[in-house]
């Protein structure tokens, strides 16, 4: 207000106080963004986000099975060093290979 009311005398203070305002809006529009990002993540659930996982973990054995050869290819792309599969009393144990070839 002081700066329309000066306005007639000096235009900067005018300048200034639009800029400032539109400093404020751009602030208060980034936290309600921040604000819909929290509010997102606090309505997952941790059994929401398995089930999700599982259902991609399906979709993923079903495409690598789907062609075994370039399963591989990508798995191998994926690995640095050889994996150790040891099957051992109806369990799977997997090791040996770190991710992340660069």
């Amino acid at each position: 207000m002081r700066a329309v009311a000066t306005a007639g005398r000096e235009i900067p203070p005018l300048v200034q106080a639009l800029e400032d305002n539109q400093q404020e809006q751009q602030r208060v529009q980034a936290e309600l963004r921040r604000f819909d990002v929290v509010d997102v993540a606090r309505r997952l659930s941790g059994q929401a986000i398995e089930a999700e996982m599982r259902e991609s973990l399906v979709d993923w054995r079903g495409l690598l099975a789907a062609n075994v050869q370039q399963a591989r290819q990508a798995i191998s792309k994926l690995l640095v060093g050889k994996l150790l599969v040891s099957p051992d009393a109806g369990t799977v144990t997997i090791s040996g290979a770190d991710f992340g070839r660069s």
